[in-house]
């Protein structure tokens, strides 16, 4: 089981690496005004997650305790409140972009934040659930359509390239990870019991989105602080990012083979430490 994590891992940072070399060619290919653009793009996608009130960060840790339980209720509850959840940080992001008379490629940054994290969403669900092939096959085919797409539609079309790239392969994730079909149809329901799960799922994730929160805030002051206090300077500055971020990712890669072995153990010997886990 372990040896699956690993090469999820390793999917993964390939992924990471693809993502990062088409996000440096489209840096190649514009002046440095459009893509700051994007930086500015990718800084609304890093903080919309925190509209899902941290149910991506429980789910990754209680689905894997459930599975450690052999508690398969308990599992698609939390599935179902996750995806419940999100719809919801759907409407709200909508609201901001409109409230916040965000104009540039609305329809196309609207279509990327929201498949992207539909799509990373249940790619935490099938981690969480060690779903190994499953995660592997959506990482795979994600990566081969963001590069062909990238290199057929950037030079041409510019970030809109790039947001339709990384659009469709956010797609592989919905196909390969997506839950069976009891799961998705109780998502949508809205009766007090299912309410009441998607309020316990924000409630454990509160915690883990206050510090995700600061670890976002402590990684991207600084072009919050030039993208409003020094805005002339913002398309000298946002190349930068590419290269702090590209460095950032790869720390990420640990937890996908820590966390998920960590809280299925912790459900199933219920004890915080115990022998495996250390």
């Amino acid at each position: 089981m372990l040896s699956g994590q690993i090469n999820i891992s390793i999917a993964a940072g390939i992924n990471k690496i693809l993502r990062f070399l088409c996000i440096f060619f489209l840096m190649s290919s514009v002046h440095p005004e459009i893509f700051s653009q994007w930086v500015i793009i990718a800084l609304i996608l890093q903080y919309s997650i925190f509209l899902q009130a941290g149910s991506p960060f429980a789910l990754h840790r209680e689905a894997s305790i459930a599975l450690g339980e052999e508690d398969d209720k308990k599992i698609q509850a939390i599935i179902s409140s996750s995806l419940r959840n999100y719809f919801f940080s759907l409407f709200a992001l909508f609201f901001l972009l409109i409230f916040f008379n965000y104009d540039y490629l609305l329809f196309y940054t609207f279509l990327y934040i929201t498949l992207i994290n539909i799509g990373n969403l249940l790619l935490l669900q099938a981690r969480a659930l060690f779903e190994d092939r499953k995660a592997m096959l959506a990482l795979y085919a994600d990566s081969l359509i963001i590069i062909i797409l990238t290199l057929v539609l950037v030079n041409e079309y510019s970030i809109k390239g790039l947001l339709i790239s990384f659009s469709a392969g956010s797609l592989a994730y919905i196909v390969f990870c997506r839950p069976n079909r009891e799961t998705m149809l109780r998502s949508i329901l809205l009766s007090k019991a299912e309410l009441k799960e998607s309020f316990r799922l924000i409630k454990y994730g509160i915690p883990l989105l206050v510090y995700n929160l600061l670890l976002t805030l402590k990684d991207t002051w600084d072009i919050l602080f030039v993208s409003n206090f020094y805005i002339d300077s913002l398309a000298l500055y946002s190349p930068t990012q590419i290269f702090g971020n590209g460095v950032r990712v790869f720390a990420g890669l640990i937890g996908i083979i820590l966390l998920p072995n960590m809280a299925r153990e912790f459900g199933r010997s219920e004890r915080v430490i115990s022998r495996a886990n250390y």
